[in-house]
């Protein structure tokens, strides 16, 4: 009763195996899982706030894909904007493991049977003519016998000249036959008993299959970064920040303050407070910097104007608010857009108006009693202008500064996707090159004929050495196998059948 699951599952299990092992499918999937980690890295992703904000989430996607033009509209597509929250990665990774894992194992097993080859004691002496060398066939193994009606010396020439063209490294031996077949009386029993077999080793290139599992090795070492990454690392896309703003997140003990010098605007910088840990970065460049466990990406995207009081009294207001400050930041993300500041005191208001496909801005200073505008100046980049309250008076200063856009990630062990792909990079250079072996046995059969045993990794290799042989005429085949039988050690042939 248990003998039929068993033969199910071995089945079962067996065709799993064989499914895992195809390089092709291995290889797309890395490749797939190393793109979605670059998208990751190089790309801006969803902000986490964002995530349970399904209007919020989409508004975003568009905006930020419509930055990319065509390519936006790809990386839509394929969800390079939304990578950390899609399940199809952890699919993709949960699929990728266990087949980059087989690919490996395939690959340690071709270097075990290189090795095996190598080291095998050529000088054992054969038991029987026929008897095949032991070979591991945890891997394919090809192999071939048959008989040659010739003498043992003339297949050694031509399986050596042949051999010696597509191997390396050749290596030849002689061993004794202790007990040679039954054969016929026409060899005299002293000419038996010392019956001698040749044997031929060749290999091409053997030091290649150390550097094969290496292509598995990167492509494992990348995968698991990126789960790692997924898995145990978030992300903060905070809103733009003006000048002056300050961002705060309880949940990641993280600190954005926008600092504004009131007597030099152009020594802003953006001071990074993290568990613990603060750092000042400029704010005039893009600049990536690792501050306690995370990387902070800071980059001016926006346009942004700082408004300041000459004075540092308190009279500036924002429309709709009561409260009174010494300076407003204003950070204009759409082009086109304007805002509005108001100095309640003085009964007058500011608009600022952004220029279309300009960071230059428009200012209008406008008295509640009034419909025109009482002051009017066009603000250009790296510029600043002073504003006064009344005629010869100085009110406030504006300057152009730029609105920040902060990026602030924790991936924990993506370090390993570039030593990951270095690795990759040179396992795929020994693929280039065939690594292969073939070993061959000739030995005495009947007084005009030769047992020949040829084992190799490579089929092709089997099909040119058998092509040396149609030298000889009426070749006798007796056994031809495309794959070798998983008994390394075949049983002795009789007198008709090697």
């Amino acid at each position: 009763m248990l003998a039929q699951p068993r033969i199910w599952l071995l089945g079962a299990g067996s065709w799993l195996w064989h499914w895992l092992r195809r390089p092709w499918l291995a290889i797309i999937a890395g490749l797939i899982a190393v793109a979605l980690t670059l998208a990751v890295w190089q790309l801006p992703q969803l902000p986490g706030q964002l995530v349970n904000e399904q209007a919020a989430a989409t508004t975003w996607l568009l905006n930020t894909s419509s930055a990319y033009g065509f390519w936006g509209n790809l990386y839509l597509t394929l969800g390079f904007f939304d990578v950390l929250h899609s399940p199809s990665l952890y699919l993709l990774l949960a699929l990728l493991l266990p087949t980059l894992a087989a690919q490996l194992a395939d690959q340690l097993g071709a270097l075990r049977q290189m090795r095996a080859v190598q080291s095998a004691s050529l000088t054992t002496t054969a038991q029987t003519s026929g008897e095949a060398i032991p070979i591991s066939s945890e891997r394919p193994l090809f192999r071939w016998r048959g008989l040659v009606p010739a003498l043992p010396d003339d297949v050694v020439a031509v399986l050596e000249n042949k051999v010696n063209t597509l191997a390396t490294v050749t290596t030849k031996t002689e061993v004794d036959v202790l007990l040679p077949p039954q054969l016929p009386l026409q060899i005299d029993p002293a000419e038996a008993a010392s019956a001698k077999e040749v044997r031929l080793v060749g290999t091409s290139y053997p030091r290649l299959h150390y550097l094969r599992p290496l292509l598995m090795v990167g492509l494992i070492l990348s995968v698991a970064g990126a789960w790692i990454a997924v898995a145990f690392g978030w992300q903060l896309a905070p809103p733009p920040l003006a000048p002056g703003e300050t961002f705060r997140s309880a949940s990641r003990d993280l600190v954005l303050h926008y600092m504004v010098d009131l007597t030099n605007t152009a020594s802003s910088v953006l001071e990074v407070t993290l568990q613990g840990e603060s750092v000042e970065l400029p704010t005039d460049e893009t600049i990536r910097k690792n501050v306690g466990p995370a990387t902070i990406q800071v980059r001016s995207a926006y346009p942004a104007v700082w408004i300041a009081t000459s004075d540092g009294s308190d009279r500036l207001a924002l429309p709709d608010q009561s409260k009174l400050h010494s300076h407003i930041g204003l950070v204009f993300a759409t082009p086109g857009s304007e805002e509005s500041v108001l100095m309640p005191e003085q009964g007058v208001g500011m608009r600022i108006v952004q220029r279309s496909g300009s960071d230059n801005f428009v200012l209008e200073v406008y008295r509640s009693d009034a419909i025109q505008p009482i002051y009017r100046a066009e603000l250009t980049t790296g510029g600043q202008l002073s504003v006064p309250f009344a005629p010869g008076e100085i009110g406030f200063t504006v300057s152009t500064l730029p609105g920040l856009q902060v990026d602030v990630r924790h991936l924990p062990g993506l370090w390993l996707v570039p030593v990951g792909i270095l690795l990759a990079l040179i396992g795929v250079v020994a693929f280039l090159r065939p690594s292969t072996f073939v070993t061959i046995q000739v030995a005495p059969w009947t007084l005009d004929q030769t047992v020949v045993i040829l084992q190799s990794d490579h089929p092709d290799i089997i099909s040119s050495l058998r092509a040396g042989l149609d030298t000889f005429p009426s070749l006798s085949l007796t056994e031809a196998s495309d794959r070798a039988v998983d008994d390394p050690l075949p049983p002795p042939l009789s007198q008709s059948s090697p």
